[in-house]
């Protein structure tokens, strides 16, 4: 395993034992960062391929900008923005690949 993907599963392993320590905290409370690997952790569970998409967050905004192969794909990113706790608002810039 690459030290940047090890890196990264190791931060997204910590954040999630602390949203499992933590499963009350309120939006405040959550970091961008805790916000961010929340987002990233439940995409890669949710099948949503991920080989062309970032994900930032600042200030509870949850910006999601890339390419995926379905119009379904694109719903589910949408859907599970809305639903992250931490998110206030949304900037999907989320395009669907057409065939060449």
């Amino acid at each position: 395993m690459a030290p940047v993907r090890f890196a990264q599963a190791l931060f997204l392993l910590a954040t999630t034992v602390f949203a499992a320590c933590f499963p009350g905290a309120t939006k405040a409370q959550l970091s961008d960062a805790g916000v961010k690997a929340k987002i990233l952790w439940e995409l890669k569970a949710d099948g949503i391929d991920m080989a062309h998409l970032t994900v930032e967050v600042h200030a509870g905004t949850a910006s999601v900008s890339g390419l995926v192969p379905s119009s379904a794909q694109r719903r589910r990113i949408h859907d599970l923005l809305l639903r992250t706790p931490g998110v206030d608002d949304t900037i999907e810039n989320v395009a669907v690949e057409t065939p060449p």
